[in-house]
This record gives structure tokens, sequence and C-alpha cells, in this order.
């Protein structure tokens, strides 16, 4: 259920956009002032506020402004009975999405929160796409930086398995060859993930799921296994 949030400072003009928005299933708070506004902005941010212009005190455009540092995300349609261009243009330059005039259409005002919510889904869905393309292109940096500092490690280990005989040494550097190969395995599947999956882990939070993520990799299930489990 999304939320929306009323900033007016008439009595009549909340039950109306409050009670509107109800019937059409948000879950609505009011709020009378400035003040109000931006404590329940900071307390529990809405997925929408409807905002008046003209309110005692500090105005609609101050709100504005202040709203869109306290919670930038936050999609704004301004509504009032003030419509003149200057105001208008002072709104969308401060952040609003949209300025509605009194009197209104409940349609129209029903549409332009719905687009504004419409606008926040898709600019949520972009900053994560690009919040997880930036983690993706540390991760490959990262598996690129530690895969260099291994090979070589590797490399040393599987000679001096070979030159070694039996005994307590030869064991040794079996155990380092097979952890080597479980680190490379790692860090070739972590620079080949395209679509991370992660799981929570209880007392820990969420942790990225190498096996359920999504790879470039196309191997046979058996040799996509971690190889610290064969």
């Amino acid at each position: 259920m999304s939320k929306a949030l009323v900033v007016d400072d008439e009595a009549d003009m909340r039950w109306l956009l409050t009670g509107l928005l109800r019937d059409e299933g948000f879950e609505v708070a009011a709020a009378e002032s400035a003040q109000a506004a931006l404590e329940q902005l900071t307390r529990e941010p809405p997925d929408v506020v409807l905002l008046d212009l003209k309110m005692p005190g500090v105005d609609g455009l101050r709100v504005l402004e202040e709203a869109k540092v306290v919670a930038p995300h936050i999609p704004v349609v301004m509504v009032t009975a003030y419509g003149d261009l200057p105001s208008a243009a002072q709104a969308m330059r401060l952040g609003a999405y949209d300025y509605l005039t009194k009197p209104f259409d409940n349609d129209e005002i029903l549409l332009s929160v719905r687009r504004a919510l419409e606008r926040r889904e898709l600019e949520a869905a972009r900053l994560k796409a690009a919040k997880v393309s930036t983690l993706l292109e540390a991760a490959r940096a990262l598996s690129h930086e530690i895969n260099n500092a291994l090979a070589p490690l590797l490399g040393h280990a599987q000679m001096l398995e070979r030159e070694l005989g039996d005994g307590k040494a030869l064991e040794r550097v079996k155990v380092i060859i097979e952890r080597s190969e479980r680190i490379a395995w790692v860090l070739r599947r972590l620079s080949s993930i395209v679509e991370p999956v992660a799981t929570f882990y209880p007392g820990v939070g969420p942790m990225l799921d190498l096996m359920s993520s999504r790879t470039t990799q196309q191997e046979p299930a058996e040799s996509a296994k971690d190889p610290g489990c064969r």
C-alpha cells in the first residue's frame, strides 16, 4: 500500500484530499503546517506528497525546498489556488513533480499522484541498477588484483607438490593447493556475476550467494560447483 502525505492549512482541503486518496487505497497522513510536514517526512517518509503552496508562516515553496533536502527521492505535487506562472516555475525548479491549480478535478489529482509514483519507482530501479553495476565493477577489479597475487603462489605450490615425496610436507602443500584453487574459483565466479542474488543469514544480514547468482560462465552443473565442496 502506497503512503501519501497531504500538507494543507485548510481543514476542508485536507479532509477532501485525504478521503480521495484513501478511497483509492492509499495510506494517508495529513499535516496542517510546514513544521508538521517536515517532522512527518523525517519520522515516517511517504511515497508521495501533496503540498499546498500558500500557507501561513512558512509557505509551500520553502517546505518543498526543505523536503528535497530531507527526502530528495520523494515526489511532491504542488496544489494551490494561486496558479501564477512564476510560482509554478519556481516550484518545478525546486524539484516539484507537478503543479495543480484549485479548483481541480479529482481524476486530475489521482493521475498526477500515480504518475509521480511511477516516476519514483523508475528512479528507484535506475539507482538500484547503477548501484549493482558499481558493486560488480568493484568486485571484478578486486578479483583481478587478488588473482594476480594468487596465481604465482598456486604455481609454486604445484611445483613443490611434484618435487616433494610422501610425508607431512606434501600433505601441507596439497592443502595449500586445494585452498588456493577454492579462492581462484570464488574469484572467477565473482568476476562473472551479471545478476547478483543475496541470501539472508540471521545475525549477519544479507550476503551474496555465489551459487544462486547468475553469471556469464557456461559450465555444466557439476563443474560449476564450489571446488571446496567436492
